[in-house]
């Protein structure tokens, strides 16, 4: 082989590539002292190959965020109701195959709009994230919990027995307030109020179960908030 440095020759060194990856042969041309790579058509092609292999899954990965962003509430990362919606099919199903009833609850904070007129709005928002780590803790993977704007929340979980839903929402109220007690927030102690309604799989439709666990909400509001409305009943949150 000619000297690489000089330039009055050229020649052609021809490799056979790797049959794993690229059964065929490619060459380079040395001119000049330059390398350049001159691939014959088959190599050509498999290089051509792998690089739209490349853009489209670089592609999928933006649709996949995509999707994600628009099924995610910004400032909480928990699902919002179009999140919530996509994944209510196979919640149902996975409800009637394990003969579960289903619990949708639906949370607001207490006083939240004192707490932005008092202390301002990043502080509202940082107890709206905490707010939503407790709930993330206090509830298991398979519910679905989500953020439908403002201060309020939504939790669907799946229930064996009816006594177990103010069981949780006791438990989440005590995570809340120890939460809070733990952070850096101007407050020691805040609450929320609920509305619950219970449904069998086969009844459950989400715009009607909305209506009936809304009017459950402001029942228990009107009671004195801190407290849970579930069917005729009203129980008192400790705080």
């Amino acid at each position: 082989m000619a000297d690489l440095k000089t330039p009055a020759q050229s020649q052609t060194v021809t490799f056979q590539a790797h049959q794993e990856f690229c059964p065929t042969t490619a060459s380079y041309v040395i001119e000049y002292g330059v390398v350049t790579p001159s691939f014959g058509l088959s190599a050509a092609l498999f290089f051509t190959t792998v690089l739209v292999a490349v853009k489209a899954n670089a592609l999928r990965l933006e649709l996949i965020k995509a999707k994600k962003t628009a099924h995610t509430d910004a400032l909480t990362q928990l699902m919002n109701r179009h999140g919530l919606e996509a994944n209510l099919d196979g919640f149902k199903a996975i409800a009637n195959r394990y003969n579960n009833k289903i619990a949708t609850i639906v949370m607001d904070l207490d006083k939240f709009k004192l707490v932005n007129d008092t202390h301002g709005h990043p502080v509202g928002d940082q107890l709206l994230k905490l707010y939503a780590t407790v709930l993330r803790e206090t509830f298991r993977e398979s519910d679905l919990i989500a953020r439908f704007g403002g201060e309020e929340f939504l939790v669907i979980a799946l229930l064996q027995s009816e006594h177990v839903v103010t069981e949780m929402l006791t438990r989440l109220q005590a995570n809340y307030g120890e939460a809070i007690g733990q952070s850096d927030l101007p407050f020691s102690n805040a609450s929320f109020s609920a509305g619950v309604v219970i449904s069998n799989p086969d009844e459950f439709e989400l715009k009607a179960i909305l209506d009936e666990v809304d009017a459950a909400l402001y029942t228990a509001k009107d009671a004195g908030r801190a407290r849970v409305s579930i069917g005729n009943k009203i129980c008192e949150l400790a705080v």
